[in-house]
């Protein structure tokens, strides 16, 4: 646990696509998965798989963030799937043949540590704010800090 003795997590805004699924919407700058999307890391688009091994496509996020969080300076290996455009080709020497894209599976380990969103402006017209970095929560929906300072329904940070 961080100096405090609290959970740290990893700094990736988690958005629920149609199926249910948890896709990365984006990176918290200045958080540890943002500063490893350079080097392959996640990147926006990806569609959790796996956490530490376990099978959590489709989680309830209130069973998830539980996973995502830990002591400071410890590793969650996430498996993700991502869509990569192939390049475009021809077909005999003809015209171009149409890009497609194919869905790679990764792993990749993210180091938790502390580290602070953007703030949110305060408005008594919204619902509080579920930040899975102090471990309130437990909606299936949640708002939480986008990395614009904003917030938008069906968000969850870790």
């Amino acid at each position: 646990a961080g100096q405090d003795g609290s959970q740290c997590g990893i700094g990736v805004v988690f958005r629920m696509d149609s199926h249910g699924a948890l896709v990365v919407d984006s990176l918290v700058p200045g958080g540890p998965a943002w500063e490893s999307s350079t080097s392959g890391g996640l990147q926006v688009g990806d569609v959790l798989q796996t956490v530490d091994g376990k099978n959590v496509y489709r989680w309830p996020v209130a069973q998830l963030a539980p996973l995502l969080l830990g002591p400071e300076g410890t590793l969650v290996r996430l498996g993700v799937q991502r869509s990569v455009a192939m390049q475009e080709g021809s077909a005999g020497g003809a015209s171009p043949v149409p890009r497609e894209a194919v869905l790679r599976s990764l792993i990749i380990d993210v180091q938790r540590k502390r580290f602070s969103p953007p703030p949110e402006p305060f408005s008594a017209s919204r619902p509080p704010i579920v930040d899975a970095r102090r471990g309130l929560g437990g909606k299936e929906t949640v708002r939480t800090v986008a990395s614009n300072g904003g917030s938008a329904e069906g968000q969850f940070t870790a």
